[in-house]
């Protein structure tokens, strides 16, 4: 009996087609995965970051608008409401979109200034995500901290709150209420 045996060249042509095969699938399994992960972080935010507005109304009572409210203007919000870590001022924790107090866009043109850091208030939850939040009710989320990418609309968003508490996108950027309102859905929008 004659036993058959792979040739060099049926080695390496199989080799080649699972390289390529690897290739094509490897960057989609792997941006899925990433996505899947920053969909999570991004909904554990939204839910800490509702929940400590509840528990603000419920200290302080109802009012015609939150972003008046003292955990907003007296900046204790972060900490009291909604626990964090860290210190206090933008430039601190996120040099990343600011620097020497300048703020710049993703264009890199310059927005505005920050000279206050009395103005806002900045911490790091305890699963990961970096928040910063003025007097006005207005700030950052960057829902995995100082890990990448780094880009507002995809792991960072610009927040406000409403005049009744709820959590929405301020500036440019994908709205999350885009996001929340599409399944947590974080492709473009159409």
């Amino acid at each position: 009996m004659h036993k058959h045996s792979f040739t060099l060249v049926e080695i390496l042509l199989s080799m080649a087609i699972i390289g390529v095969v690897a290739v094509l699938t490897i960057p989609s399994i792997t941006e899925a995965y990433q996505k899947k992960v920053l969909t999570t972080q991004l909904q554990r935010a939204y839910a800490a970051i509702s929940q400590a507005v509840q528990m603000v109304i419920a200290d302080e009572g109802e009012t015609d608008d939150f972003r008046t409210t003292d955990a907003i203007t007296e900046l204790t919000f972060l900490g009291k409401y909604l626990p964090v870590k860290g210190g206090n001022g933008f430039a601190e924790i996120y040099n990343t979109y600011y620097d020497e107090d300048m703020e710049y866009d993703l264009k890199g043109e310059a927005m505005g200034r920050n000279d206050n850091s009395d103005y806002f208030k900045c911490g790091v939850t305890e699963f990961g995500a970096g928040i910063c939040i003025n007097r006005d009710g207005i700030g950052i989320l960057d829902i995995n901290g100082k890990k990448g990418p780094n880009m507002i609309g995809r792991d960072a968003y610009r927040i406000s709150f409403t005049a009744q508490g709820q959590l929405r996108s301020y500036g440019y950027g994908k709205p999350l209420e885009h996001i929340r309102d599409s399944g947590w859905n974080l492709d473009k929008p159409d």
